[in-house]
This record gives structure tokens, C-alpha cells and sequence, in this order.
């Protein structure tokens, strides 16, 4: 129901007991005494008729005041449209004085993010030292064992063979030529394939003497960062495990600044390649020349290595930066590599596989 007009609802002597809608004075209610009460001023009366009387005075007075009102909201609009032409020009002003702030803001702005994105890209190639790496692995698995390493940079390269403290998978030593620990007549472990014997050293030293040619690559090529590159995702973690487990991962953080990632480098740049396995980009790359001994750690670097450095012919920085968009920091890596050995020792404890190597090292030290 509107509250906008007195409503009296009159029934023989006065106002029904029903309460009457509305606050304005006119309007009004019967209280429980049988008292009728004006909302508006207060006023009581015992009858209808008198509340009659004193609604009809309230509308009177009501229309005068809208009067008075009413002629002082037309010299008010005549008053604006005297003066509205300035009051525009005005608006019109200060609008174009608004939208060229703004614009000289987001100006400024855009200027600020474009410096920054250049200071991004703004890489000086030949600070950088690319040590591209492989890993071959006892039994393949992110919380496993090393036993080769091999490393190449422009200048030089690095091989190690370390002789585990567990065992080799048979896999393993069923693709990668035999490879297995065996025992001599002494009773000395050995780390063998079919064609021979290697020379090995315990893990911890084969890791000292990597960081030590790491150290002196940095310093005579007066590098200022180094970047570990490999192929694909794996090596990373297994790598950082292992040099944990050696208590050398303090060591290894103050001489490598990042992780990269080939195969990331391969599929974000040439996407119009098919394959990406180390052998198919090789012989992509190199046609004329014979394929590199796969599942050779040190092999498998210097292929790497190559590749990427006839692919980035002429422009080391553009080299560089591509190389950056697939890295992380060792800070990431390490809490990368935690994660997914995590991960893959939790699942190798769920699965039960009877050709599993119980004598093969699976840890974390992360």
C-alpha cells in the first residue's frame, strides 16, 4: 500500500483501529487508549471528525510550502541556464585537461615497462658460460645413483666415472653395453662393460673435480654466470640429489647460477621440427656427419653442445636469452628437485615390481 496520501479509514464516529499508513503530518493512527494520534506533529483528538479538521489544515499548509518551494527551484534553473554556457565550458575544460593527464600518465607508464623489458633483454651473451652436461644413472630413476658424468663447454670438456654404492639395473646394463658392477678376484668392486674395465673414483671426489673445472672455466673466461645445460628435465634433480648426499651442494650453489633445459629451448624456438631426441636434432643439424655414441655421458654433452652452438651462430645474446626463458635459478631447482624425488620414491614404494634391483640406491638428500 502507497504511504504517499492521508488515508482515514472513517467508520461511523472516527478512524478505524487499524493502524494508518504514513509519517507525514495528516496522517495517522488509534492507539490501544482509543486516542488518535497525528504521525507528522503529534497531534491527539478523541473523534474522527476533529482529526478531519486538523488533516485538512495539514494539507493547506503542505501546498503553501510547495509553492514556496517550487518558485524558488525556478529562479534557481533560471539562474543555471543564465550561466550554463560557462558552467560547460568549464566541464569541457577540465575533461580535456583530465584525459591529458591520463594520457601523459599511461604514457609514462608504457615508457617505464618497455625500459624495464629492454633492461631485460639487454643480455651480454659472452658473460655467460654454457656448461652443457649428461648424466648416466644407475637405474634411471630421479632418486638413483650416478655413474658417469661428462661435461663441455667451448673450450673444454670433463668426464667422470664414479663407482656406485649400490648396484646398476639390469636395464641398464641391458642397453647401455653391459654396464654392471662386478667384483674382481680380490674381491674389489668394479664398474665393467663388455669391452673393459673403467677407472673410477669414489662420488664425492669425481663431484670436487667437476666443481674445480667449473671454477677454473669461470675464471679464465672471466665469466660471470654459469648455466648447466641439458637435455630434458631428468638430470637436473638426480644431479643436485647427489652432490647433497656428497655434502657439496653449498659448494656447487657458489659456482652455477642455473638449470636449463634443451628440449624446452628446442620445442619453444623450432617448432616446426618433429622430433626431439638428442640423435634426430643431431643428424638434423649435422647431416654429413657420422651419429655420436648415445648413452655416453660425455658424448652426449659435446653433441649438445654443437648443436646449440651452430644454432646460435652470430648472435651469442639472442643465444642467451632464449636459453634463460627455459632455466631456473638454483634456489627453484632445488625445490623443483625435492618435489619430484619425492614424488618418484613414493610411487616406486607403492609399485611392486618383482624385476626391480633391490641392491640399486634410490634416496633423498634434498
Amino acid at each position: 500500500m502507497s504511504g504517499t496520501s492521508p488515508i482515514l479509514m472513517l467508520s461511523g464516529s472516527g478512524v478505524s483501529a487499524c493502524e494508518v499508513e504514513g509519517d507525514q503530518c495528516g496522517k495517522g493512527f488509534r492507539d490501544f487508549g482509543g486516542v488518535i494520534n497525528c504521525r507528522g506533529c503529534g497531534f491527539k483528538c478523541q473523534t474522527g471528525s476533529e482529526f478531519v479538521e486538523h488533516a485538512k489544515q495539514g494539507v493547506e499548509m503542505r501546498s503553501k510550502q510547495r509553492n514556496v518551494l517550487m518558485s524558488k527551484m525556478e529562479q534557481v534553473d533560471q539562474s543555471s541556464a543564465d550561466d550554463g554556457a560557462d558552467v560547460r565550458i568549464v566541464e569541457e575544460d577540465s575533461c580535456c585537461t583530465n584525459k591529458m593527464s591520463q594520457k601523459r600518465k599511461f604514457s609514462l607508464e608504457e615508457e617505464s615497462v618497455d625500459e624495464n623489458e629492454n633492461k631485460k633483454l639487454r643480455i651480454n651473451g659472452k658473460t655467460f658460460l654454457l656448461v652443457f652436461y649428461d648424466l648416466e644413472i644407475c637405474d634411471g630413476k630421479l632418486g638413483g645413483e650416478i655413474y658417469q658424468i661428462g661435461a663441455k663447454t667451448s673450450s673444454s670438456e670433463f668426464c667422470s666415472y664414479f663407482l656406485p654404492k649400490g648396484s646398476i639395473d639390469w636395464g641398464v646394463t641391458k642397453y647401455v653395453g653391459g654396464i654392471k658392477i662386478a667384483v674382481d678376484s680380490s674381491g674389489k668392486r668394479q664398474l665393467v662393460n663388455k669391452e673393459r674395465t673403467f677407472q673410477t673414483v669414489d662420488s664425492h671426489d669425481g663431484f670436487k673435480q667437476f666443481l674445480d673445472w667449473i671454477k677454473v672455466e669461470k675464471k679464465v673466461g672471466k665469466y660471470e654466470k654459469v648455466i648447466l645445460i641439458a637435455h630434458g628435465d631428468c638430470d637436473m634433480p638426480v644431479l643436485l640429489n647427489n652432490l647433497a648426499r656428497d655434502h657439496l651442494l653449498e659448494d656447487f650453489k657458489c659456482c652455477v647460477d642455473y638449470f636449463a633445459n634443451a628440449l624446452r629451448f628446442f620445442q619453444a624456438n623450432y617448432k616446426d621440427w618433429t622430433k626431439f631426441k638428442l640423435v634426430s636434432i643431431y643428424n638434423r643439424i649435422f647431416p654429413e656427419k657420422e651419429a655420436f655414441k648415445a648413452h655416453d655421458a660425455l658424448e652426449d654433452a659435446k653433441a649438445l653442445c654443437d648443436i646449440i652452438r651452430e644454432l646460435g651462430k652470430g648472435d651469442s645474446d639472442d643465444l642467451v636469452r632464449k636459453i634463460l626463458e627455459q632455466s631456473s635459478d638454483l634456489e627453484e631447482s632445488c625445490e623443483i628437485a625435492k618435489r619430484r624425488i619425492l614424488k618418484s620414491l613414493s610411487k616406486s614404494a607403492r609399485k611392486k615390481n618383482a624385476y626391480n634391483n633391490s641392491k640399486c640406491f634410490n634416496f633423498s638428500s634434498l
